[in-house]
């Protein structure tokens, strides 16, 4: 589904959480981790079950857990 198609169904119904989901997997994998987490944490506020969103947002802190722990000197260019 395009971003598109995900605000439009966000926009017409706030609680569907799927919707929420799976635009914050779009947003990761396009690299905006911030709003990723965000919508994967609203998904999750509507459907604390929701596995994909759970996942996600396990990734993300992982992954800024990581970037947080390691030195300058360490850190991928």
């Amino acid at each position: 589904r395009s971003l598109q198609d995900l605000n439009e169904a966000i926009r017409l119904d706030r609680s569907h959480a799927g919707a929420f989901a799976i635009r914050g997997a779009a947003l990761e994998k396009g690299g905006d981790t911030r709003a990723a987490l965000s919508d994967y944490t609203t998904a999750l506020a509507i459907d604390p079950n929701r596995a994909d969103a759970q996942a996600g947002r396990a990734r993300i802190t992982a992954a800024e857990n990581a970037m947080a722990r390691q030195t300058p000197e360490t850190r991928p260019a």
